[in-house]
């Protein structure tokens, strides 16, 4: 088995990286550079980095960035939308509700955004990049050797291996 590392990233340097040759899933030199989102928090500005994976893991990089696009675009702004106009109905119709189904309603929308949310991040890679904060991007399960030669490429200040 071989072995792996994480790889920390700084965020503002992600765009900008050269990729290493080989792929960061299993150091294998049949392999494809594709740009791909980092995965982030809802309001957090959209970033994308290049990296070399093999055809599998590149198609599910894009699965996972054609979800979170439309988590972002459609089923976040639906969700507030309704919540709000919950809100806004039961205080104008000044409780046509009972309080309990309201809450019910309300806790209904939180459940549900919260298994889509963990639905979405299990069906993409554990290799993807993700958004820790504001300033690093972690990858997980880099190989140790395609991480060391990928910082050799790249400034030291905008990689950093977690041993």
């Amino acid at each position: 088995m071989k072995s792996t590392v994480d790889v920390w990233v700084a965020a503002t340097a992600a765009a900008a990286l050269t990729p290493p040759p080989r792929s960061i899933v299993d150091g294998a030199s049949a392999a494809v550079i594709v740009r791909t989102c980092v995965l982030g928090r809802p309001l957090q500005r959209r970033i994308e980095i290049s990296l070399t994976v093999d055809p599998a893991t590149a198609d599910r990089f894009s699965r996972a960035c054609r979800r979170q696009m439309i988590w972002k675009r459609w089923v976040l702004p639906i969700g507030i939308v309704a919540a709000v106009a919950l809100g806004v109905a039961d205080l104008v119709l000044d409780s046509w509700m009972p309080p309990h189904v309201t809450s019910l309603v309300t806790l209904t929308v939180i459940v549900a955004a919260a298994l889509g949310r963990q639905r979405m991040a299990s069906l993409s890679s554990p290799h993807h990049p993700r958004r820790l904060g504001r300033d690093t991007v972690l990858i997980r399960g880099v190989d140790r050797e395609t991480a060391h030669f990928w910082v050799g490429l790249n400034s030291p200040q905008a990689i950093c291996i977690a041993d």
